[in-house]
């Protein structure tokens, strides 16, 4: 398979997705509103609300239809491993470059995305011990200090 290239948009999608999908095995119209929600604060007016649901299409393919069905759970908690690495090397610091941000509010930028976690995690009304041990390895991998 040829590598995968990943914007901006489409990684988080797929981050949110994973999180949403494989955690508790379904994705419920309100964990994709709440997605949808979530993706808006990351990204100012240059990326268009179309291209956010491209984004969110994106990533729901190649999470449920693709990895998840040539490669299981495994092969998503791979992905979503290197995610959350380039989430914290990459994509945490090119917000805090370009926003001038202070170590603590790069730390609470951090912080939003995990509390993105537990809003699309609990928009089903139902928060997985899978969900919460998702929100955990992800605060390690992105270097934060987060309880729920």
């Amino acid at each position: 398979m040829a590598k995968r290239e990943w914007k901006d948009p489409v990684a988080i999608s797929y981050l949110y997705v994973a999180f949403a999908g494989i955690t508790d095995d379904k994705i419920d119209i309100e964990e994709m509103n709440e997605i949808i929600k979530s993706m808006r604060f990351w990204f100012d007016e240059s990326v268009s609300d179309d291209e956010i649901t491209e984004s969110i299409q994106t990533a729901f393919r190649r999470c449920i239809l693709e990895d998840s069905l040539t490669g299981g759970v495994e092969k998503v908690n791979g992905v979503v491993t290197d995610l959350a690495i380039w989430l914290s090397d990459d994509f945490f610091t090119r917000r805090a470059e370009n926003f001038n941000y202070s170590a603590d509010e790069a730390a609470k930028d951090k912080r939003h995305f995990l509390s993105d976690l537990v809003r699309i995690a609990r928009a089903d009304n139902n928060f997985h011990e899978n969900e919460q041990s998702w929100i955990d390895i992800i605060a390690g991998i992105i270097g934060v200090e987060f309880n729920v």
